[in-house]
This record gives C-alpha cells, sequence and structure tokens, in this order.
C-alpha cells in the first residue's frame, strides 16, 4: 500500500470456503470505504478456497493471503494480526455478507462519535427471508443489548472491530480454546479497561446454514452450553461437542442429508405402489 498505513485490516480464517469467500471479498470490493488490507488465513483448504481468493489480488487495495498448518480460527486470526498495519482489525468469517457502508460507518462512529472506543461489534441479520432464523438474529441482538445493559461486553468473533494494539497487548486470541474464544479475548480486553461499543448500524448479514444442518434446538443447545460453560470455568480448552470449522464440513454433511431424504422419498413412492 506504497508506506500507508491503512485505518483497517480485514482478517478472514478460511478451510474449504470457495463457495462463500467470494461473495465476501466482492463485498468488500464494493466498500465505500476502501482505507484497508485485507487478509485471507487459509488452513490448507482441499478445496478452490485459496484459487478464489487469489482472483482478489489486485482487485482490493491490498489482499494477502497466507497459509496456516493450524485449522483454528483463534490461530489463523492471530497470523493475520501480526503481519496487520491497521489501527483498527476486524474480524470476518468467510460466510458472512457486509453492506457496502459497512467499513464507512464504523469508521465515521469511531473517527466522530466515539474516538476513544477500542473494540465493537454491530447487530445482526439473517441471510434469508426465513421468520424462524429472522428470530435466532433478532434473539442474539438481544443478547448483545442485554449484555450492552449490564455493562458486560459481548463481541462475536465473526463480527468483531478492535483496536490492533489492544489486541497485540493482550495477546490475542487464545488458541488453545475450543469455543468461545471472542468470549475469551473480550474479558481479556475489559481486563485493561478497553471500552466497547454495540452498533445497531450497519448490520453484518450472518450465515445460519449450521442452524440449518443441525436444527434451531441444537444450535441453541450449544449456543447455551458453550457460554454457560464458559462463564462457570472460565476458557473451554477440550472439546465438549462437535464443532468442527470449515464450508467442507458443513456442506458435506448438509448434501448428506439431503441424499437421504431423496433414497427415502424415492423407496417410499415404491412402496406406495404396492
Amino acid at each position: 500500500m506504497n508506506g500507508h498505513t491503512p485505518f483497517f485490516s480485514v482478517v478472514i480464517p478460511t478451510l474449504n470456503e470457495e463457495k462463500y469467500l467470494p461473495r465476501l471479498l466482492r463485498d468488500l470490493d464494493r466498500q465505500i470505504d476502501k482505507d484497508f488490507e485485507a487478509f485471507v488465513v487459509d488452513g490448507r483448504s482441499e478445496d478452490k478456497t485459496v484459487e478464489k481468493a487469489k482472483k482478489y489480488e489486485g482487485v482490493l487495495p491490498y489482499l494477502e493471503i497466507m497459509i496456516s498448518d493450524i485449522r483454528n480460527v483463534g490461530a489463523q486470526r492471530n497470523k493475520a494480526a501480526k503481519a496487520a498495519r491497521g489501527k483498527f482489525l476486524v474480524f470476518l468469517d468467510a460466510d458472512a455478507q457486509i453492506p457496502a457502508n459497512f467499513l464507512s460507518q464504523i469508521h465515521n462512529y469511531l473517527i466522530e462519535e466515539d474516538p476513544k472506543c477500542r473494540f465493537l461489534t454491530t447487530w445482526v441479520k439473517a441471510d434469508s427471508e426465513s421468520s424462524s432464523e429472522k428470530t435466532v438474529t433478532m434473539f442474539i441482538n438481544m443478547l448483545l443489548e442485554m449484555a450492552k445493559s449490564m455493562e458486560k461486553p459481548t463481541v462475536l468473533g465473526f463480527n468483531m472491530v478492535v483496536l490492533r494494539k489492544d489486541f497485540e497487548k493482550v495477546k490475542g486470541f487464545n488458541e488453545k480454546i475450543k469455543i468461545a474464544e471472542d468470549f475469551d479475548l473480550t474479558k481479556r480486553l475489559t481486563d485493561i479497561g478497553a471500552s466497547w461499543h454495540l452498533l445497531k448500524s450497519p448490520r453484518l448479514v450472518m450465515s445460519l446454514r449450521r442452524l440449518r444442518r443441525e436444527g434451531t434446538l441444537e444450535s441453541v443447545r450449544k449456543l447455551v452450553v458453550g457460554v454457560s460453560k464458559f462463564l462457570l470455568e472460565g476458557p473451554i480448552t477440550q472439546e465438549i461437542f462437535d464443532y468442527p470449522m470449515g464450508g467442507k464440513v458443513v456442506d458435506t454433511r448438509s448434501k448428506r442429508r439431503q441424499k437421504l431424504k431423496k433414497t427415502f422419498e424415492k423407496y417410499k413412492k415404491l412402496l406406495d405402489q404396492f
């Protein structure tokens, strides 16, 4: 970037996200605010994730594609953060979507409205018109508002903006944590006195593909169990339930379920003939 220090460093950890990553990179290309650099940190995907990312080299203001031998969102985010030069780090997941004014609104808030803010998150909305899925995202927003009213800072790892100096001061994400690594980071940022804020706008479009795969009840159960265990026992360094990273895992299981459904329907039609 010719020696220019960008305001934002956007960090995107990936693993088999060839289907979704290009959509997010297109969203970044459409940003009104171009004062950013971007990092895609890939955990050695087995699909065309890296190949798809390379198509945006020279399109975005600055894009660096990094390879991580460790498949762990915390480790992958930390790897990019060490190379980042922006004043603020923006952590996004590959399956997220952001409006064109996403960075510009956040930039304006941090400069004009609350220069003392050192980390923040925003409200989210569903990636579909399903009433049940809209209810889930509204529930998440209400939990964030509740945390705000109780002065208990809470951010979402897939939608997090943090002052890079503070991130470095607390030594980034704990790479040993399996679940709720974002809550752990939030606590450590709060412990050093970092102020935070929750923005109702802009809203990040949250992917609910995991919810569609597992079902609403199971997804909510995992959320409640994970958060409760973290609050009661601290950082979760052991696997407490199946929560795999990567688009291939989610898509493969979804396709397998669809295949089973079609097979069942096929045999049902045969039985109906008798």
